[in-house]
């Protein structure tokens, strides 16, 4: 099925070690405990997005959201039974600590969370946003919660281990084998690049060459998504940037699933709150985008070749194509004139500022 667990191939050791002591790496749907507990979570998680990310009162929109966006994310994630939902309470915990200035304990809380999904290591680079020599004592701290546990669950499930080596390596493009990627794992930027360059080599009558073409064009990707996101975040560093912060913590979070070569349904659970924020964030619409989203629509059966050929193939990367708008569109806001901070003075422990208006 496409629809399986955030990472249930990809996680680290010790993760396979908790789904084994539960005796299954998918609980039922249908178990009433089990679906209570993931429930709890779900409802935890979004208070803490609610209330204490984003500050802002119970909206039914933003219920709205979370029960369909990015294609039932949160239902697929349910219906999976992993602990794909405790992973993100631990790294959204960690990012309310980091928006609070409580480094340290973000540190430790992004570790925990990688120790479960290895890629969420990634996280602890939005230290480098801070300024002064103090952000480097949590990455320390971080990096070596983080490789403590990765040691421990190589020594102790050592089988485990090799086979997560495995997936990773399958999991790496140009080293995976055939399209066992993208055929379990569609929604993501690797497998649309290889499935779109393929349907293409093979029109052209190419043989080959479609397979290294596809890593040079990902890869490409990587480098521009990881450059515009730090040009884009450089910009909210003055003083007084807790709104700045934000704003970098929901850009990154969009930037992360944008360069992860594997992913499911289930894993866009995580920007459901950026969607949400730069939905916010967005003052107007240009018009010439409209046009052009409503000239592309099209009720006739005869299309061109090009378009047929899309057709075929967006439709399951629909919520990739999403969160890159939702990233072009955060870079935007933070590139655009009014988009700095204003300068304030900061009350010790004071959290992030409300993300209604800039």
């Amino acid at each position: 099925t496409r629809h399986t667990s955030a990472g249930s191939s990809f996680n680290a050791p010790f993760l396979g070690f908790v789904d084994h002591q539960e005796g299954s790496k998918r609980w039922p749907l249908l178990s009433t405990p089990n679906l209570q507990t993931l429930s709890y979570a779900t409802v935890f998680l979004i208070a803490i997005w609610q209330k204490w990310v984003l500050k802002r009162k119970l909206d039914g929109l933003f219920l709205l959201l979370c029960l369909i966006g990015f294609n039932f994310a949160v239902y697929w994630d349910l219906s999976a039974g992993c602990i794909s939902l405790f992973v993100l309470l631990l790294l959204w915990a960690g990012l309310l600590a980091y928006l609070r200035d409580h480094l340290h304990v973000f540190a430790v809380l992004v570790a925990l969370a990688a120790s479960f999904h290895l890629s969420l290591v990634l996280f602890l680079a939005l230290l480098v946003l801070r300024r002064g020599r103090s952000r480097w004592y949590p990455m320390l701290l971080g990096a070596g919660v983080f490789l403590g546990l990765s040691a421990l669950s190589s020594v102790f499930y050592s089988e485990m281990t090799i086979g997560f080596l495995q997936n990773v390596r399958a999991s790496i493009p140009g080293l995976g084998m055939g399209r066992t990627l993208y055929e379990s794992y569609p929604p993501a930027s690797w497998p649309l690049i290889r499935e779109v360059l393929e349907r293409v080599y093979a029109r052209a009558g190419i043989v080959g060459a479609a397979e290294s073409f596809s890593i040079v064009a990902y890869l490409a990707l990587v480098m521009l998504v990881l450059l515009a996101t730090w040009v884009a975040v450089r910009r909210l560093r003055p003083a007084s940037r807790s709104n700045g912060y934000l704003t970098a913590v929901m850009l990154f979070s969009l930037a992360y699933l944008i360069v992860m070569p594997k992913l499911t349904v289930a894993s866009y659970v995580l920007v459901l709150p950026a969607a949400y924020f730069v939905a916010l964030k967005t003052k107007a619409v240009n018009a010439l985008l409209v046009l052009m989203g409503i000239m592309a629509v099209s009720t006739s059966p005869f299309r061109p070749p090009v378009f047929n050929m899309l057709l075929e193939i967006l439709p399951p990367y629909y919520p990739f194509l999403l969160t890159s708008v939702l990233w072009c569109a955060a870079v935007y806001i933070c590139l655009r004139p009014d988009s700095l901070p204003t300068q304030e003075t900061k009350s010790p422990g004071a959290g992030s500022a409300p993300c209604a208006g800039n």
